[in-house]
């Protein structure tokens, strides 16, 4: 059994400080890469690179000996933290061992990883949810809240019964049922499923599910909906699955430059059939967990993801709007954007990963009813605007996703090439982090004049849509309905 109570102690920053000086005087008289054996009462860097390569050996580059020391001390490392051989990403422990989400009050929590500014986000879940729900009644839709585990709720103690969670879930779970909101938890079938096989419910080098977890609770979900909501199956619904072999490098495994793949067996789901005319009943928003071995982007297959075997389950194509990170807000965002994504609509199943109970942003997101207004709209095609940046996102944090869309303020928007009326003011999506570094766009400063080819969002939101959102800060939400444009 895993234990995160002694994670960390801050006293051990001094020790490793004082061994990354003894690392020195070592390489300095020898010149040589250094072996590093398991430490006592951690798992230690060898205990991590034995689950990925065959000999563990620390490069010679400085920034690499401090991160595999930090990281075998029990030190976060780029977002990531070691425990007894495993790896896991710090938002999700920092969840679970610290204080009660429902407590955190006026907290920055600058430390939690949101792509929010901490000040600006808003913490109170309870009323996001019951607000949420209230907006889907209104158009006749019920809500399910999924909260999916993360790696460290399982691994904790999943062999002996005893799932870790936040001090607060429980009553966040009281207080949403006396309310008549319906909590779907797959805490209870993946223990039954895996009972004392905790490796086999989460990715070694990653902070997401294996295939197998992901089916188990696909299925486990499709059985409430189908008897909860009698959600119709679709008699022309056919498929087949093609069993694929993914290999990848995992996100967490990446974050501290762990190279070495592992392999998974995934099952494809290409559908065959669907009833002409047919109206999806379900729509699931969720995050990554939704989106792995289902986006291509993410390195882990494609047609094998939750939505796909959710489908199957039901017998029926499930709709989906799915964006990596930040499950709170983003997904809500996506289906404001996209409200006709409710038509014919039954049930919402709102997924996210539990850290955003501590670390999400949970503004009261109405549920847009039509266009969104306030900015002129291109026509067509593309057109180049010049324009002085205006606001930009305040912070990245460490992320394990290595592509991320950017949002960008800009004013004093001329029209360059073109013939399209253009808006004095717009928001600007572009690529901000590719493949883990920062583009040219994310060095844009406020006060800084560019130029750029635009062309509406909503013909690049297929491609870069489920990609994690770098957002504005924007408390009031004043860019709420302004017009987004993709910068080329």
């Amino acid at each position: 059994m895993i234990h995160f109570s002694r994670l960390a102690p801050k006293h051990l920053l001094s020790v490793g400080f004082c061994l990354v000086l003894l690392l020195l005087a070592i390489f300095q008289l020898f010149g040589e890469g250094v072996e590093v054996s398991k430490g006592r009462g951690f798992g230690g860097v060898k205990a991590v690179e034995e689950r990925f390569v065959e000999r563990a050996r620390i490069p010679d580059q400085m920034g690499s000996v401090l991160d595999r020391w930090q990281l075998g001390l029990g030190v976060p490392v780029h977002g990531v933290v070691e425990r007894e051989g495993e790896l896991f990403y710090l938002p999700d422990i920092e969840h679970l061992i610290g204080k009660g989400f429902l407590r955190r009050g006026g907290e920055v929590g600058a430390n939690l990883g949101s792509d929010f500014g901490g000040e600006n986000r808003n913490r109170d879940v309870i009323s996001a949810v019951l607000g949420f729900r209230s907006a889907l009644e209104e158009v006749g839709v019920d809500l399910v809240v999924m909260v999916t585990p993360s790696k460290g709720m399982m691994m904790s103690g999943l062999e002996s019964g005893r799932v870790l969670r936040n001090s607060d879930f429980e009553s966040f779970r009281k207080v949403l049922e006396r309310s008549g909101v319906v909590i779907y938890d797959p805490v209870p079938i993946l223990v039954d499923r895996f009972d004392g096989r905790a490796g086999d419910v989460f990715l070694q080098g990653d902070s997401h599910w294996t295939p197998e977890a992901m089916k188990v609770v696909s299925e486990d979900l499709s059985g409430l909906l189908k008897s909860n909501w009698e959600v119709s199956r679709d008699p022309d619904f056919h498929y087949r699955s093609i069993s694929q072999v993914v290999e990848n490098v995992g996100d967490l495994a990446s974050m501290i430059g762990l190279e070495q793949s592992e392999k998974v067996m995934a099952n494809s789901i290409e559908v065959e059939g669907l009833g002409e005319g047919w109206v999806s009943e379900v729509l699931l928003l969720g995050d990554s967990f939704c989106n792995i071995y289902s986006e291509v982007g993410m390195g882990w297959g494609e047609g094998a993801g939750f939505r796909e075997h959710l489908s199957v389950g039901i017998g029926a194509k499930v709709d989906c709007v799915a964006r990596n990170g930040d499950g709170a807000y983003s997904s809500r965002l996506a289906l404001r954007e996209n409200p006709g994504l409710l038509e014919g609509k039954k049930v919402v199943v709102w997924q996210f990963a539990a850290r955003e109970l501590s670390s999400g942003d949970w503004r009261v997101l109405p549920v847009s009813d039509g266009e969104a207004g306030g900015v002129v709209r291109f026509v067509e095609g593309e057109c180049v605007v010049s324009g002085t940046v205006q606001q930009v996102p305040s912070r990245v944090g460490n992320s394990p996703y290595r592509h991320a869309v950017m949002e960008v303020y800009l004013t004093d928007v001329r029209l360059v090439r073109g013939k399209q009326e253009v808006p004095g003011s717009l928001v600007v999506l572009g690529v901000g982090i590719q493949d883990g570094r920062k583009t040219e766009m994310a060095g844009w400063k406020v006060g800084e004049e560019v130029e750029l080819s635009l062309v509406p969002w909503e013909k690049m939101s297929m491609e870069f849509g489920s990609m994690r959102r770098l957002y504005l800060d924007d408390p009031e939400m004043k860019f709420l309905d302004l017009r987004r444009y993709w910068a080329r």
